[in-house]
């Protein structure tokens, strides 16, 4: 009995460590799918790259992509519409600088507290951005923004 519970328990710590080991970092310009529609998508990029000052230098609607410059650094982005309806978004600094790195990151994180404006349910963000779930009203069961 008790041999079989080792055994189990080596098993399951070999599955988690597999697990583990296959985790990667996220890239560093890649966000989540959209599900609000190319156009809205694409106006959402464009205006993260304009928050972070970027003068941009190519706006491409119909290929899914805007090329934008700061300071000596160049970001790409492409938007590519999914099978599922879903449309991916993905920034890429076109340097190796780290000012090319932090540019990248700073426009990801534009993006995704515009994307975080256009939340389908009220209450998912909180007011330092985290996210928190729906607030309930406390006068009904209804959600409240």
């Amino acid at each position: 009995m008790a041999g079989r519970r080792s055994f189990a328990f080596a098993a399951i710590a070999l599955i988690a460590l597999a697990a583990l080991g296959g985790c990667a970092s996220p890239q560093p310009g890649r966000v989540d799918d959209s599900m609000v529609g190319y156009n809205r998508t694409f106006d959402t990029a464009l205006a993260a790259m304009t928050d972070q000052r970027l003068t941009i230098s190519e706006n491409d609607r119909r290929q899914g992509r805007i090329v934008g410059n700061a300071a000596g650094s160049t970001l790409v982005t492409t938007l590519q519409p999914m099978l599922d309806g879903t449309v991916r978004v993905n920034f890429q600094a076109k340097g190796q600088a780290p000012a090319d790195e932090a540019l990248l990151t700073r426009v990801a994180g534009s993006y995704n507290a515009r994307m975080a404006k256009l939340s389908l349910l009220p209450g998912l963000t909180g007011s330092g951005g985290g996210d928190t779930g729906p607030t309930p009203c406390p006068t009904g069961a209804a959600m409240c923004p």
